[in-house]
Formats: C-alpha cells, structure tokens, sequence
C-alpha cells in the first residue's frame, strides 16, 4: 500500500528515525531486472534504484515513518499464520529521507551518504536511453552499496 506523507517530521523526530532505520534498516543501491512490458511489446531493459527498506512484525514504528516520509508498505503472512510488515522507500523518497536522517545516522551514515551520491546516476537515467558509461557507473553504485552493506560495523 503506498502511502503519501501528511506529517512533516521535527528534529527528535527525524533524530527517531535515524536511530529506527540504523538498527533495523538497509540503504542501498539495488539492481533489478523488470518484465514490464513496453508499449510495443518489448520488454524493458534492466535498471537500478535508490531504496532505504526496514521490515519486521510490528507494524506502528513503519506507519511512523511512512506518515512522515511516505513510501509503499507491504503485509507479508508467513506459512505459521505470522504477520510481517516491510516498509520500502525508493527513488526521491529515499534521497528525501537521506538527506533528513544524515546528520543522526550513525552505522548505516556511509550506506547512506553513497545512496546520495549515487542518486544522480540512477535516478536521472532511462534504463531505456543509457550510454554504456552510465550503465557501468549504476552498476559500480550496486557494487560499492553490496560492499557497504555487507560490512559488520
């Protein structure tokens, strides 16, 4: 379910956040291959995005953040019958909620600062219209972020 923010966060807010989203959250740089068609039956060519993702079983802590920020939040039932909330913020909302928590992150900062500088590369790209150099710059953003991710800090 997308959910379009209606709160503006303050500072403790942004600072709550950040805190959440450093224990519990993943910044990254993700490729992905789409089977989306095109208008002309072709399929489209694979791409990259920008995505900050947090899932777990308590759904309030992720309708927080949504209200705030915004983002898609998905209900996911295991086979016991457990329900399991994830919460994925992607593209522009990524970078807005980067450039809000920053300054409060503290494990996942360099995750995050790459997702900012990566944005530029990803976002303002067509996967259908990218030069040979700017499908190897995205796929070096995937690299560097997998690299950032893996990391026990």
């Amino acid at each position: 379910m997308k959910i379009e923010p209606f709160i503006e966060p303050d500072e403790i807010e942004k600072a709550y956040a950040a805190g959440f989203l450093d224990g519990e959250g993943c910044f990254g740089v993700v490729h992905y291959q789409s089977r989306k068609l095109m208008a002309d039956g072709s399929e489209r060519a694979p791409g990259c995005r920008v995505q900050v993702y947090v899932g777990q079983d308590n759904k309030a802590p992720l309708e927080f953040l949504a209200y705030r920020w915004g983002g898609t939040l998905h209900e996911n039932i295991e086979p016991t019958g457990h329900k399991f909330y994830r919460l994925n913020f992607a593209r522009a909302v990524a970078v807005k909620l980067c450039e809000d928590l920053l300054p409060y992150l503290i494990v996942k900062r360099s995750s995050a600062q790459h997702l900012l500088l990566a944005a530029d590369t990803v976002i303002s790209k067509s996967r259908n219209r990218r030069t040979p150099e700017q499908i190897e710059a995205q796929q070096a953003a995937v690299v560097e972020s997998r690299r950032l991710n893996s990391r026990k800090e």
